[in-house]
């Protein structure tokens, strides 16, 4: 079970690097966890971007407010829900809340920055290892002692500067453009 954590702007960058934290802790067997800050420098990032995209069996999106209409968390999702058959796409509602989520975003089931909410997203991901999966009592005895910490740590991500949403959506040549890309790509990478 591979998870993309994706993320766009700095306060929604603390808080996919706290969730990933935290679902590491949990030492969830079969859990790979990748967030992109992981890409070498001197990488072709794009390259790996789709790569691990393709690779991956669900997304967790880190939603603010000023990141709902971010182009590259669009592409991502859109990415992640085609990447395979049995992909799942959850966003983290971090400081937004469920009716300020726009357009396709709004379709999916959210996870919002709540302990049972965060348990139950968790819960899935560790369910979806499935026969290495935690047992119910390893995986409660492990959220319990992960969770205090995710907490406090998110609770202190500061506020951000920047209150305007990224509001700029991609045009119809950046879509063109990520299109061939992403074909040019799928035919290098297997």
């Amino acid at each position: 079970m591979r998870a993309f954590i994706s993320w766009s702007g700095e306060t929604s960058h603390q808080a996919a690097k706290i969730l990933y934290d935290g679902l590491r802790e949990m030492k969830i067997p079969s859990l790979e966890l990748y967030i992109s800050d992981e890409i070498d420098k001197g990488a072709l990032w794009f390259a790996e971007l789709i790569s691990e995209l393709k690779k991956a069996d669900c997304g967790i999106l880190c939603l603010t407010k000023e990141n709902v209409n971010a182009p590259w968390l669009l592409f991502e999702a859109g990415a992640l829900l085609t990447a395979k058959e049995r992909s799942f796409v959850s966003p983290f509602l971090f400081r937004v809340s469920r009716s300020e989520i726009p357009g396709p975003l709004a379709q999916f089931q959210h996870t919002a920055f709540a302990r049972d909410d965060i348990k139950s997203l968790v819960r899935r991901l560790n369910k979806s290892c499935g026969e290495s999966a935690l047992s119910q009592e390893d995986f409660q005895n492990a959220f319990e002692r992960m969770y205090p910490e995710l907490e406090e740590r998110l609770r202190a991500v500061p506020e951000s500067d920047d209150k305007s949403p990224e509001t700029s959506p991609l045009d119809e040549n950046t879509l063109r453009l990520l299109r061939t890309m992403k074909e040019q790509l799928d035919s290098m990478i297997p």
